[in-house]
This record gives structure tokens, C-alpha cells and sequence, in this order.
């Protein structure tokens, strides 16, 4: 098959799972060789490719071997899990205490400072 770009060049594709082009030039001894070139190339294509493949081989096999170690930062994750939980904790408490202020405010009744702050909460 050929293929005309939109300058004018004219390209012969090979198409098969992929698709390789050779620019067709006026001449048919020109084409001949440019063909020629162009499955000649196919070793080295092949070559190129059989390295990637056993590059991806030794990734995923890499790969593989990183999933299966422990996680090295573990402890200190659950450290951290720990405190964030402990933080947000607090953080509800004050959220808490913010709408307890409001709804005693409503209700006519002002909290004094130091007082116990569950003592007029009922559960």
C-alpha cells in the first residue's frame, strides 16, 4: 500500500502488527533499494527489541522481589497513624466544644472558665 503525505511525498507502508513506511522516490530502482533497506533494518529492529524485552523481563522480576520485601518504614507509619488519630481526636473535642458554646448560648447558659466541660453533657 501506499500513502501520499500532505506535501506531496508518497510512502510505501508495510503493515502487519505494525507498520514500517519507505518514501518512494521517481525512480523504480530507487524504490527497489529503499525496500531493500527497509527489511534489511528488520534485524536490527529485532535486536533492538529483544533488548527491551529482557529489559522489562528484569524489571518486572525486580519488581516482583520489591513487592514481597516488608515495608521498611512500617513502624513509624503506625507512629504517625497513631498521633494523626490522636490529633484529629482533639481537633473533634474543640469542634465539639464550639457547638456545645453556640447551643448554650441559644439556651441562655454561658459556660464558666475552668469548669468541667462534660459535666452538663448528657449521653
Amino acid at each position: 500500500m501506499w500513502k501520499r503525505t500532505f506535501i506531496g511525498t508518497h510512502y510505501l507502508v508495510l503493515r502487519g502488527k505494525t507498520e514500517y513506511k519507505a518514501e518512494l522516490s521517481s525512480s523504480p530502482l530507487g524504490n527497489m533499494v529503499k525496500l531493500e533497506n527497509l527489511l534489511n533494518g528488520f534485524a536490527e529492529i529485532e535486536e533492538l527489541l529483544q533488548i527491551k524485552l529482557e529489559e522489562f523481563k528484569r524489571n518486572k522480576e525486580q519488581a516482583k522481589a520489591d513487592y514481597e520485601k516488608p515495608f521498611a518504614h512500617e513502624q513509624e507509619l503506625k507512629e504517625k497513624l497513631k498521633r494523626q488519630y490522636e490529633l484529629n481526636t482533639l481537633l473533634d473535642l474543640e469542634n465539639g466544644r464550639v457547638i456545645d458554646a453556640d447551643v448554650a448560648e441559644k439556651e441562655g447558659r454561658v459556660a464558666e472558665p475552668g469548669a468541667d466541660y462534660h459535666a452538663g453533657r448528657t449521653r
